[in-house]
């Protein structure tokens, strides 16, 4: 009978070892390789996603305030690159880096512990100041990243744009955004734009008639126009790959403020309702499916000169201006799924003017959507929580670097997902990138 158990132990033993043995196999990474893809000119276009603004000013949506060297270093685009460069020797991806703290950008000076328990902690932010002379034209007229903060859809046909970060970039008054595109004549290209004409509008709670929401039918047109673009100066070879637009009202500056306000004081701690003002001009509690902005968490609370709180009273509500009310949301969301569906079938319809398929898209709709629940990477919570989820920057708009890294995880997925590129790109090994750096 030991015998027979014995035989039985052995057995196990042996097909352990081949199970553990399969496995070993099976985790072995696949050796990074290009396929057709040609990257000797990878150029990125696209608004500060791409150019790795982040914690800028969310008191003022016209601030240049948020585009810095380290930002720039740690861009998707950059990110991406290092990515290539493990398949293949990619030539020099030129960004003219704005050195040191660049335009300016705020960080985290202190986080006020609160006293009593159960309360909320209190960020305390700082600027830090711009150099000097961040200003200068930018010399380089070969430059790959060609991503500018701030920069709307509905801008890159316009050569009066006044956007500083773009004069910078031209070397001519007459050019426009599509011009500087043709002239770089990309062999593979990323697209990540669009979300900054949803922003405009948004940061100013909908209520300033010179940043409207742009219709789908304009949106989508100019869209294609930029792919064309892309495509135009070497058709034989370009490829390239799309971001979808996310659902801006999900991001941690339209969320961190509920309908109801917790009161902290004399660590006595009651929620109570939080009042706004509608675009039609009524006063109403807030409900769940309101957004009211970042900036107004800094004035909740205060009285005015009838005594009456910020935010708290039916005298005194959150204005317009620092909400999107429920219409406003629904309005934002449908036009979200409107341009992504346009933006579906221009990739559906270039990649049918070829024999294989050319462009990729990265659904960075779906990795937003998903990150609103949570998910663990490599064992780390990341979310959209504000400072804690480890994916917004302070601004609860743009990305850290470890954002920055889920987002270029995404475009790699799509790039590997494209059975006609043949490629395979390495992720991106996200925990090696920051969230808010704490003091």
């Amino acid at each position: 009978m030991r015998n027979f158990y014995s035989s039985i132990i052995l057995c196990l033993i042996l097909l352990s070892s081949l199970f553990w043995g399969a496995c070993k196999q099976n985790l072995v990474a696949p050796t990074p390789q290009t396929g057709v893809l040609k990257l000797d000119n990878y150029i990125a276009i696209g608004d500060g996603y791409s150019a790795g603004f982040g914690n800028t000013d969310i008191f003022d949506p016209n601030s240049n305030i948020g585009l810095h060297e380290a930002g720039q270093q740690s861009s998707f685009p950059e990110l991406l690159v290092n990515q290539f460069n493990q398949a293949t020797f990619v030539a020099e991806f030129r960004t003219e880096l704005l050195q040191g703290n660049g335009s300016g950008y705020y960080q985290l000076e202190e986080v006020r512990i609160p006293v009593c328990t159960d309360q909320e902690i209190e960020p305390v932010l700082v600027e830090i100041d711009a150099e000097n002379n961040w200003q200068v034209n930018f010399n380089n007229t070969e430059l790959n990243n060609l991503s500018v903060p701030r920069l709307r859809l509905s801008e890159v046909e316009n050569p009066q744009l006044n956007n500083t970060f773009f004069q910078l970039l031209r070397q001519d008054s007459s050019e426009n955004y599509l011009n500087l595109i043709e002239k770089s004549s990309p062999t593979f290209f990323s697209l990540y734009i669009g979300s900054r004409d949803l922003l405009d509008y948004a940061m100013r709670g909908g209520s300033d008639p010179n940043y409207p929401l742009i219709p789908s039918s304009d949106f989508i047109n100019v869209y294609a126009k930029l792919l064309r673009t892309a495509f135009l100066a070497n058709p034989d070879v370009v490829r390239g790959v799309v971001g979808k637009i996310p659902d801006i009202s999900e991001f941690p500056f339209f969320t961190s403020i509920g309908p109801l306000w917790r009161d902290q004081s004399n660590c006595n701690i009651t929620t109570r309702s939080v009042y706004i003002e509608t675009r039609a001009g009524t006063i109403r509690t807030a409900r769940e499916t309101d957004r009211i902005l970042l900036p107004a968490s800094y004035l909740i609370g205060q009285q005015n000169t009838g005594g009456y709180q910020y935010g708290l009273t039916n005298e005194n509500p959150i204005p317009e201006s620092l909400v999107l009310d429920s219409d406003e949301v629904r309005e934002l969301k449908e036009l979200i799924s409107e341009y992504n569906q346009g933006i579906d079938s221009l990739v559906v319809d270039i990649n049918n003017t070829y024999p294989e398929d050319r462009l990729a898209i990265a659904r960075v709709d779906v990795l937003v959507q998903g990150l609103t629940i949570g998910l663990i990477e490599d064992g780390l919570d990341i979310s959209t929580e504000y400072l804690s989820g480890g994916f917004f920057s302070l601004d609860g708009l743009y990305l850290t670097p470890r954002g920055n890294a889920l987002l270029t995880n995404e475009f790699v997925k799509a790039i590997n997902g494209m059975e006609d590129f043949g490629a395979i790109i390495s992720p991106v090994n996200v925990i090696s990138y920051s969230g808010v750096v704490f003091p």
